[in-house]
């Protein structure tokens, strides 16, 4: 509203999210169907390769599987993100419809990929040594003290939801910025 040159009234901005709103929850529904997905594939296909190489691999290198496998989930994660994260500015910015918005997020995806992950990315690159000390928590543990996977889990809830805010606001201004060229 502010780079449009709208009021900004408390009232119109709750009825306009409010109007969306089953937007909105409609397409967590599908990020988390997608990622759930999304993580099943990896890991199948992680494993499929590993059964290929792991006669050819030393058995050190075995051990590291898990964050391997971490770090491939992470990545196609961020991949994902890259043509889904525009749909929920398109949906409020552009005012479309969930379908509209989800098929013209996914087209800004594509023709603006690198653009898109690197925006992704490099924010999640903050959270990236947390996720690979969770997978290792147990290790971890054992090293130092037990509570050390209560710090994990609140740095990561709390590194999250700024990571998030970040790229969504990010994201809403990719869009505008799209929108007035």
């Amino acid at each position: 509203n502010v780079r449009m040159g709208l009021t900004l009234k408390a009232k119109a901005l709750i009825n306009n999210a409010l109007k969306r709103y089953l937007s909105f929850f409609v397409f967590g529904v599908i990020m988390i169907v997608a990622i759930f997905l999304l993580r099943r594939a990896d890991t199948f296909i992680f494993l499929k390769l590993m059964r290929l190489v792991s006669q050819r691999l030393p058995q050190a290198l075995l051990r590291l599987s898990p964050f391997l496998l971490t770090s491939f989930l992470f990545f196609s994660n961020i991949i994902l993100q890259t043509f889904l994260v525009l749909a929920i500015p398109v949906i409020v910015i552009k005012k479309k419809s969930l379908l509209k918005g989800l098929g013209e997020g996914i087209i800004l995806g594509f023709r603006n990929f690198l653009s898109i992950f690197t925006l992704i990315f490099l924010p999640f690159l903050i959270y990236f040594p947390i996720t690979l000390l969770k997978t290792g928590a147990t290790q971890l543990m054992e090293k130092t003290f037990p509570e050390i996977s209560l710090l994990l889990a609140g740095a990561g809830i709390i590194l999250t939801v700024f990571i998030e805010c970040f790229i969504t606001v990010c994201a809403a201004n990719f869009v505008l910025d799209k929108e007035v060229q």
